[in-house]
């Protein structure tokens, strides 16, 4: 029988054939939002402003955060702009991930769930692909991973270091993407509820908060002397604008996302004009709390419909198979069956058609990833009877990501928590095996007394 250490190294050793592979085949490192980070890195580096424009007057940028392209801007500064050289850092930074991962889990989790963590971070398809994209998701996971791991020793060890440097780690988290904006505040409430007459957890989750706060404060402080305002990121309002209720208008209207988005940003143009007239040309904030306004308005008119699109966004995170992104960045291109398109056109009847035709590797991810979202929302249903406060910050983390996600719902938005939504997974795993032991040890008990 394999050693676990042989599989390791086996794993280890196909990672490292996989990106050899993608290095000498000239593999694609560029993602759809790519462009816009190196944009940003390169304008970092010669002019040392953090904007998108090519020419002078260089305005500042408020839609990404400054996290990701500052990473790819060292590398320009020391002159290594090589993007398979980046690759190869990104996956000594995953691996490191992996292997602060094994030891930030001691005590939390009992050596199978460590083992079988390991295994998933070597082997899942998307922890094989993010790491060879520029794409800021390389990053964020790292933050994330050890950020719930700290905050899990903290409330084994109670020592307040853990939380401090879990505020840092989140603090880092947000700048490289601003969706970890809220989650600290969600795990500090979540950690009083467990000890809420212990005046000591409140200062501790006020610490966790503070050093969080004080670390994304320089980004917010730039924001506030560039714009008027204490602003993170553009990036709501925008999704808000152009994918939320295009999504809604399409499943719900029948009409073409491209048409939807026109609408939008007519109304935009229109109240910006008049707004304009009135105080003044509106800065790149004000723009986007405009979209977010005028989008919220429009979605307000329809909440069950805006509610099932959500609904169904979250689906697609849960269910999404990440072997989309592995193909992609090698070039395949397999002809993949869309089971919602099928169902569509030919009925549940369709679905032996999308069995017989959808290309191997990708059903089977499809069907492994399913199985995982229903042992996932077994183990979440365990952990909600439990007291174990980790347990809930880890789930609590895992459904934050989910649900933010929003109608847009992808796997992308499931990779930053794979990790942890696998483990939720293995503990749905564990109490299904539970419940089957105890009815089959019922029937035969039954069966005795029948006897």
């Amino acid at each position: 029988m394999m050693r676990f250490s042989h599989l390791v190294l086996l794993l280890v050793l196909f990672r490292i054939g996989l990106l050899a592979y993608f290095v000498f085949t000239e593999g694609k490192y560029l993602y759809p939002d790519s462009p816009m980070y190196l944009e940003l890195a390169e304008n970092l580096v010669k002019h040392h402003v953090f904007s998108m424009s090519r020419f002078e007057p260089f305005l500042p940028h408020v839609f990404r955060t400054p996290g990701y392209p500052g990473f790819l801007a060292f590398f320009k500064f020391l002159g290594l702009q090589n993007p398979y050289f980046i690759v190869l850092v990104q996956e000594f930074i995953y691996a490191a991930t992996i292997i602060i991962f094994y030891f930030l889990s001691q005590g939390l989790f009992d050596r199978n769930i460590i083992r079988g963590g390991l295994i998933f971070l070597l082997l899942e398809p998307g922890g094989l692909a993010y790491p060879k994209l520029l794409l800021s998701e390389v990053l964020f996971f790292p933050t994330l991973v050890i950020s719930v791991l700290l905050i899990g020793q903290y409330l084994r060890k109670n020592r307040l270091r853990y939380l401090v440097v879990a505020g840092l780690v989140m603090g880092i988290g947000a700048l490289i993407r601003p969706g970890m904006m809220y989650l600290p505040l969600v795990l500090a409430i979540t950690m009083i509820l467990f000890n809420i007459r212990n005046l000591k957890r409140w200062l501790d989750a006020a610490v966790l908060i503070l050093i969080f706060v004080l670390v994304i404060s320089p980004w917010l402080t730039r924001n506030y002397h560039c714009f008027g305002k204490i602003f993170m990121s553009g990036i709501q309002g925008y999704t808000l604008a152009n994918y939320h209720v295009p999504m809604v208008w399409e499943l719900f209207k029948g009409m073409p996302q491209e048409q939807s988005q026109a609408i939008i940003q007519s109304k935009v143009n229109v109240e910006k004009q008049k707004l304009e007239q009135v105080s003044g040309p509106l800065s790149a904030a004000d723009i986007f709390l405009l979209q977010q306004k005028i989008a919220v308005n429009e979605l307000a008119k329809t909440p069950l419909a805006y509610g099932a699109a959500w609904l169904f966004g979250m689906l697609k995170t849960m269910n999404g198979p990440n072997i989309i992104e592995l193909y992609d960045i090698f070039g395949v291109n397999p002809d993949r069956a869309r089971l919602f398109q099928i169902i569509s056109e030919q009925g549940w009847t369709g679905i032996f058609y999308y069995l017989i035709n959808t290309d191997f590797l990708f059903l089977l991810n499809s069907i492994l990833t399913v199985l995982m979202t229903g042992f996932a929302l077994l183990g979440a249903f365990n952990i909600l009877k439990s007291k174990d406060a980790f347990l809930w910050v880890m789930m609590l983390s895992n459904f934050y990501f989910i649900v933010s996600a929003g109608p847009m719902g992808e796997a992308r938005f499931r990779f930053p928590v794979g990790l942890y939504w696998f483990i939720q997974a293995y503990l749905g795993w564990r109490f299904f095996i539970t419940v089957v032991n105890h009815w089959r040890q019922t029937l035969f008990l039954k069966a005795e007394t029948v006897k």
